[in-house]
């Protein structure tokens, strides 16, 4: 081979050498992923700590460490390292994914930002979100006494606090102020009014041995008041009237 056509080759060497470099160069730019102007990444909780079965909203903003512009794309919201929702940026660099737990413990939520043309990648802090079985508040009404009604002398006896001494809900009256007596057989509803002292307890017993509905209005036995009471039954009879003896508590 002659020194020309080894300078040739050398030259052509060159040339592909050349151009394989160029063609690398070019395609890290086309798959470039995201920018490289840095961002700020917000998680946000609207209830924590919250039930179990509540629906909690993450709220999760992106924003430029030197606002110019908002951010766009993708963010991915995880649980312990388990996706749990993606969603877009809004126009203000903000999206929202709701959330709801089957059960308490504590949860660690972030909260990653993919990138776009400008803005590289970016995540959130941590969150820890506390989940509770948040169970119903226990109240009491409860108290026994004789009061003095509108159409006679009655008696009274209400225990409605099983949470608190795990004794059977129950109301009953000896007189209901007409002669018969009333026993419940299940409490349906129990409702406190704390700004007026006052529960209202329905449900269904019999009287005299008879099947009934009943409603029971208490007022608790506080401030100078000696207590009130109100019956009303499904058979038509009912009474009122203010303690003579005994007490009723609500807390």
């Amino acid at each position: 081979m002659g020194p020309r056509v080894r300078h040739m080759r050398s030259i052509l060497h060159l040339i592909a050498a050349a151009a394989l470099a160029v063609g690398a160069t070019g395609a890290m730019a086309e798959t470039a992923a995201a920018g490289s102007t840095a961002v700020i990444v917000y998680l946000v909780a609207s209830a924590n700590p919250a039930c179990v079965n509540q629906n909690v909203g993450f709220t999760i903003t992106v924003q430029a460490a030197n606002p110019q512009s908002n951010p766009t794309g993708t963010v991915t919201l995880t649980e312990n390292g388990t996706t749990v929702g993606t969603a877009m940026l809004n126009g203000f660099g903000q999206a929202l994914i709701g959330l709801t737990f089957s059960a308490a413990g504590s949860y660690v939520m972030l909260a990653t930002y993919s990138g776009d043309s400008t803005f590289a990648p970016g995540s959130s802090a941590p969150l820890t979100e506390v989940i509770t079985s948040c169970g119903p508040s226990c109240r009491e009404a409860d108290g026994d006494g004789d009061f003095n009604g509108s159409k006679g002398k009655g008696n009274v006896d209400m225990d409605d606090d099983h949470c608190e001494d795990g004794q059977t809900d129950h109301v009953d009256s000896s007189n209901r102020g007409d002669g018969k007596d009333f026993h419940s057989t299940q409490i349906q509803s129990t409702t406190f009014d704390s700004g007026a002292n006052t529960v209202t307890i329905t449900g269904t017993g019999t009287s005299a041995g008879q099947p009934v509905t009943f409603t029971l209005v208490a007022l608790e036995t506080a401030n100078g008041s000696p207590g009130w009471v109100s019956f009303a039954f499904s058979d038509g009879f009912s009474n009122a009237g203010s303690l003579a003896s005994g007490s009723i508590q609500l807390h």
